[in-house]
């Protein structure tokens, strides 16, 4: 495991072993422990909160301030996870900006701009085309086969939408760290994704694998904290009502409880890949400069042959 986890041993310079410390080192840090307190106070009550609302559990003339109410806490969540992701980019000693009014509506339109580059128009120009060809071959084809069902043209509808997926995977690693760009520097919506596309350029690999590896290690740690969470809110709720319904309330407080903790590992270890990224793009630039500044200015030498006559007539 250690060997496959050095950083020496592997070609391209990722550091699979801080991605995995960081997913976990968070809980030893005080600061977390804010984020932490607001999930476990948000994330109930947005989910909870829609089925009061459905049910109708509260007197007609609250619906607004109910709604409202869900609202300020969505909101609240989403400016909740932009300041988790400030604190992990200050973590890795990284540059944050400031965030305003203005700054989380671009972030929104940021968000919107990477949905069309990642399903429409990819960040390869390469792949545009081909993925404008096969959204129009896979509409055809799922439109023809409704009128014919054939088992062929259900085949080559399956393998257009398998093509389509393919090319949507990596758009959408290519722009996968626009977020973070966006909140480390003062640009706009589209140079983040431009600066998220030149980090992920010719790491792709790396970045798939690095990013599958965080969404496993927070599935890991749902999965645990979930189940002891369950363990324990039934046992509680056991005392007070009946098994199926203390099993039931308990795997629902349990699921709710344990996003807190899965979000700031998840974000936790992201950072640690966008950061490894970034080290490693300024120190490829830093080379190009050295190597360009050598190439535009040599050091003229005086040839070896001139030395010796020199020496000769001394």
């Amino acid at each position: 495991m250690a060997i496959f986890l050095n950083k020496e041993s592997l070609p391209f310079g990722m550091n699979y072993a801080k991605v995995v410390s960081s997913a976990v080192s968070w809980v030893s840090m005080r600061k977390v422990l804010w984020f932490l307190i607001f999930f476990w106070i948000a994330l109930p009550v947005l989910v909870f909160l829609p089925e009061v609302i459905d049910k109708g559990l509260y007197p007609s003339s609250m619906l607004p301030l109910v709604v409202a109410l869900y609202d300020i806490l969505y909101l609240a969540v989403i400016v909740g996870v932009i300041v988790l992701i400030q604190g992990c980019l200050a973590h890795k000693h990284s540059e944050c900006k400031d965030f305003s009014v203005g700054r989380l509506l671009n972030l929104i339109v940021l968000v919107f701009i990477e949905l069309f580059y990642v399903f429409f128009w990819s960040i390869y120009k390469g792949f545009r085309a081909i993925q404008l060809l096969l959204i129009v071959l896979s509409v055809f084809v799922f439109y023809y086969y409704l009128a014919s069902a054939s088992q062929f043209i259900f085949n080559l509808f399956i393998l257009s939408l398998v093509a389509y997926f393919i090319v949507v995977i990596y758009n959408a690693v290519r722009v996968f760290f626009s977020t973070s760009v966006f909140c480390s520097r003062n640009v706009s919506p589209v140079e983040a994704i431009k600066e998220a596309a030149d980090l992920t350029k010719h790491n792709f690999y790396h970045t798939l694998t690095s990013i599958l590896l965080s969404i496993v290690l927070a599935g890991i740690l749902f999965s645990f904290v979930s189940l002891c969470l369950w363990v324990i809110a039934s046992l509680v709720l056991s005392y007070f009502l009946i098994n199926p319904i203390a099993l039931s309330l308990g795997f629902k407080a349990a699921v709710i409880f344990a996003l807190g903790p899965t979000l700031i590992a998840y974000h936790y270890s992201i950072i640690e890949v966008f950061s490894q990224l970034s080290a490693h793009r300024a120190a490829s630039h830093s080379i190009k400069r050295i190597l360009a500044h050598r190439v535009l200015h040599p050091k003229h030498k005086a040839p070896v042959r001139k030395l010796a006559k020199r020496k000769r007539r001394r």
